[in-house]
């Protein structure tokens, strides 16, 4: 007796499950790896759904569990079921997957294109963003954010 072990690209894709508000049925989000980031999960289901995410967020709440997941680098497991409700907020400040995606060259520029700060110190805020997006781990202490308490 002989086997035959197919392979298809698609073998490693997982998915999560999701209907919006009172929806019956269940659509797929597949994505490769064990889980997909809230961010992303964003994302793909505003770029399925064809929506302009200036006004308004996604509330995702785990079906099962009912927690929702409030905090973009959250990760959501494969085979998940969700609950997606269109959360309206104030112009401007919606979900926006683009600014998520944005090359760091192009915040740069942004950053140099404010010109001089209001509050000038040793060490300018331009510099101090320049430094984080790099990765640098010597920060100033004015920039490190600390508990007080």
């Amino acid at each position: 007796m002989s086997f035959v072990i197919l392979w298809h690209d698609k073998m490693d894709q997982s998915s999560v499950f999701y209907k919006m508000g009172h929806a019956m049925h269940y659509e797929a989000i597949k994505f490769d790896g064990q889980s997909i980031t809230l961010a992303d999960l964003k994302t793909a289901i505003v770029g399925k759904l064809g929506m302009k995410a200036a006004d308004f967020d996604l509330k995702i709440v785990n079906t099962q569990t009912d927690i929702a997941y409030t905090h973009n680098t959250e990760r959501v497991p494969k085979g998940t079921m969700l609950t997606i409700k269109r959360v309206r907020v104030d112009h401007g400040r919606g979900f926006v997957p683009s600014a998520l995606h944005t090359p760091v060259t192009q915040l740069t520029q942004s950053l140099e294109d404010l010109g001089p700060t209001t509050n000038p110190s040793t060490t300018s805020e331009a510099d101090a963003m320049e430094r984080v997006i790099s990765g640098a781990h010597n920060f100033p202490s004015e920039v490190v954010p600390t508990a007080k308490g």
